[in-house]
């Protein structure tokens, strides 16, 4: 389906009620040593569908979606146990998967649940479009492969995790702000909080600072804008290219253009494409540029950038 809606502002994904972190596993290591586990077959799902192995507390499940379509998340033995539809996330209370999936080797299962017998009971969890969940097969290094079954408007789709040996780490891609500038306006570039969080990714943040007039639209390479970003939260445009690819998590609701709000804050934090190295296996140097527009007067901020291979020695 394109680029994956993985690995940026994950932690609003996380967030979701059984993605929350075990006290007791405040310090569970990753099992690495039978092989990272991996998802196979992902382009079988529908677009706007994506889910992921990622690793938080320990290794979990993200499903993310652009809330148009409805997903549940089935259990070994068909059943589904969270679902995600119309901006919500729910759980059935009365499914043993439900409690497995809150701690990474598993939770503690109430007793009048363990059968697995008991009629559904549907009770939401979270208002997201995605949604992380453990599953204690992900910790199990004995096990080479398995499945997990998702089921997306009604048509199954089966996904394969097989563990494959982790590659040696020699370097990494490290992308840094070389300059924020304007000719349109340079005043606009002091009312601007411009940042790369962590040391390698995609991410970019932006922040307004408070008293500015106008908001900023973000835009792509052909100067199509595809987020706002005001003193008083930011939009996404769902019904640009990139809108499943930026790690944005938006609100059902939008506007009759397209455009659903992401958050309610004066910073917006996106996975932007162009930092995406093209040519992984050779270090060097790769430029990049974002172009932000201000409204309403439509002068450009400009920001200049590059990805630059560090070498581990």
């Amino acid at each position: 389906m394109g680029p994956k809606l993985r690995n940026s502002l994950l932690a609003g994904l996380i967030a979701c009620a059984c993605a929350q972190p075990a006290p007791g596993w405040a310090h569970a290591e990753h099992h690495n040593e039978g092989g990272v586990p991996t998802l196979k077959q992902t382009s079988t799902l529908p677009k706007g569908v994506d889910v992921s192995v990622v690793q938080t507390t320990a290794y979990q499940f993200a499903l993310a979606t652009n809330g148009q379509h409805a997903v549940d998340i089935l259990d070994q033995r068909g059943k589904p146990f969270l679902r995600v539809r119309n901006g919500q996330v729910q759980a059935d209370v009365n499914n043993p998967n439900w409690y497995r999936a809150q701690q990474p080797g598993g939770g503690a299962i109430p007793a009048a649940v363990k059968s697995g017998k008991l009629p559904e009971s549907w009770v939401a969890v979270q208002q997201a479009d995605g949604i992380g969940w453990y599953d204690a097969r992900l910790m199990d290094e004995t096990l080479k492969a398995f499945t997990v079954k998702l089921r997306v408007d009604g048509q199954v789709h089966t996904l394969r995790v097989a563990r494959e040996a982790e590659k040696p780490v020699t370097g990494f891609w490290q992308p840094k702000i070389l300059a924020v500038r304007s000719t349109d306006n340079p005043a606009l570039v002091d009312q601007l909080l411009t940042v790369i969080p962590g040391l390698s990714g995609q991410t970019v943040m932006v922040s307004i600072l408070p008293g500015t007039e106008g908001s900023f639209e973000v835009l792509d390479e052909h100067m199509q804008a595809f987020a706002r970003l005001g003193t008083d939260g930011a939009l996404l445009n769902r019904q640009h290219p990139w809108s499943n690819s930026l790690g944005l998590f938006a609100r059902a609701e939008q506007t009759a253009d397209g455009w659903s709000e992401v958050s309610n804050s004066n910073t917006l934090a996106w996975q932007d494409p162009r930092l995406k190295v093209q040519k992984p296996n050779k270090p060097g140097v790769q430029s990049w540029k974002i172009g932000l527009r201000h409204q309403p007067d439509g002068a450009i901020v400009w920001i200049d950038g590059e990805s630059s291979w560090q070498p581990i020695r």
